[in-house]
């Protein structure tokens, strides 16, 4: 990437509320793959300077691999900080690694492992594996939608204790283009398996507005709730995010 382009896009970006969800919308930075590789970033942050210093960036990364013509595999990760007069507010990150594999024209199946941290909830590591079965239609109006239903293992490790348990992991999003404008819209619920009152939810929904070729300004907004939080965390999470994305 130019390194102009960079200096930009962290520039001409704003971001406000608190990076607090637990659950990773993968669509964020998986898409369709037309040769051979594919990649897509995403850049977010806020920058200011004099009587107050406030720093935050929030960046992805998805690099996705055609193996077989029904085959792909996605390297997927993420980095998020903010900072006061140097001062860590918070950060998180991830890295998720998938394999996806068509089983027909619009089933498919995902495997994938996660790794993560998130000190704004006190989550010092999380850990997934899982699979979970897709299904792609277009309706006549252009609609796109992708939905998946599937089962996770999770380990988490707090500031103070653990969890194992397995989630369920249901998600739904849909994509339309409207005069070049692409507004996309992802639901997530991972309830525990043997207790279903035990639920987080994300809803994200995103404007890309095209800047110039391969790049878009997005305006970005998402809720997590989680019915139980750990260590007397509030149930709800709310950001709302200004940034670049860029498909090379």
């Amino acid at each position: 990437m130019k390194p102009w382009l960079l200096f930009t896009s962290i520039l001409l970006v704003a971001q406000t509320g608190l990076q607090g969800q637990t659950i990773v919308n993968t669509y964020d930075l998986m898409s369709p793959i037309d040769s051979i590789w594919e990649a897509n970033i995403e850049l977010q942050g806020t920058i200011s300077s004099g009587n107050g210093v406030f720093t935050a960036l929030n960046s992805g990364l998805g690099l996705g691999k055609k193996l077989t013509r029904n085959q792909q595999a996605w390297l997927i990760f993420g980095y998020n900080f903010a900072s006061e007069q140097q001062n860590l507010i918070y950060q998180t990150g991830f890295v998720n690694l998938r394999h996806h594999s068509k089983l027909s024209k619009t089933i498919g199946l995902q495997i994938f492992i996660q790794g993560q941290f998130n000190s704004a909830l006190l989550v010092k590591e999380r850990n997934l594996i899982g699979f979970n079965l897709s299904r792609s239609a277009t309706t006549k109006g252009g609609l796109a939608v992708k939905s998946a239903g599937g089962l996770f293992f999770e380990n988490e490790v707090y500031t103070e204790g653990l969890m194992n348990l397995y989630r369920g992991n249901f998600n739904i999003n849909l994509n339309k283009n409207i005069n070049d404008v692409v507004i996309n819209g992802t639901v997530y619920l991972q309830p525990d398996i043997l207790n279903i009152v035990d639920y987080r939810l994300l809803g994200e929904l995103a404007i890309a507005l095209p800047v110039r070729e391969n790049i878009s300004l997005e305006i970005e907004s998402a809720m997590r709730f989680d019915s139980d939080p750990h260590l007397d965390l509030l149930h709800v999470d709310f950001s709302t995010l200004i940034g670049m994305t860029i498909n090379l």
